[in-house]
């Protein structure tokens, strides 16, 4: 299996554990259940980091470039943000269907804090429900995973490239 298919599964797996056991325990309409996009964003981090390492040391002789190591790195993200978005839609439409009702009442909640009026939020609350279906819920999830873990991408291909210092062989085979 290829690392970055090993790994994007097992980033999109625990993220989905995480999620189940915090629907399971009744902590997803609390405060603790916003948590769990960090949590699955070091999940993710930490994924990111295994897989570049795992292509350096198995399958590149211990070195990657910055392309390399952000390639691996985009590969893992895409599976799991895919994997990850389809379980969104499964999660927000047949799990946890209330879930929607949740976030709604919570955003009408914020927009009361913020001092909006009746007519503001009743057309904000209008155009919410456009993007609140499981379909919109499960591509924003998979667009925002995806840009936002580009970015750790390249921070992390930045930071783990081991670029070869002789490229094409050692010394010894090209004076042969």
């Amino acid at each position: 299996m290829k690392p970055y298919l090993k790994y994007g599964l097992l980033a999109a797996g625990t993220g989905i554990i995480i999620s189940m056991l915090t629907y399971l325990l009744g902590m997803d309409k609390t405060d603790a259940g916003q948590y769990i996009g960090w949590i699955n964003a070091v999940v993710m981090i930490i994924a990111m980091i295994m897989v570049i390492k795992e292509r350096r040391d198995k399958e590149l002789g211990g070195y990657i470039e910055f392309g390399q190591a952000f390639g691996t790195a985009t590969m893992t993200l895409l599976i799991a943000a895919a994997v990850t978005a389809v379980y969104t839609y499964f999660y927000m439409a047949v799990i946890n269907p209330s879930m929607h009702d949740y976030i709604i009442q919570k955003q009408q909640q914020g927009m009361e804090e913020k001092g909006m009026s009746q007519e503001q939020i009743d057309a904000a609350m209008n155009m919410a429900e456009k993007f609140m279906t499981p379909t919109m819920m499960s591509v924003f999830s998979f667009l925002m995973a995806m840009v936002l873990g580009m970015i750790i991408a390249l921070i992390i291909a930045a930071i783990m490239k081991k670029p070869n210092p002789n490229p094409f062989g050692s010394p010894a085979a090209s004076q042969s």
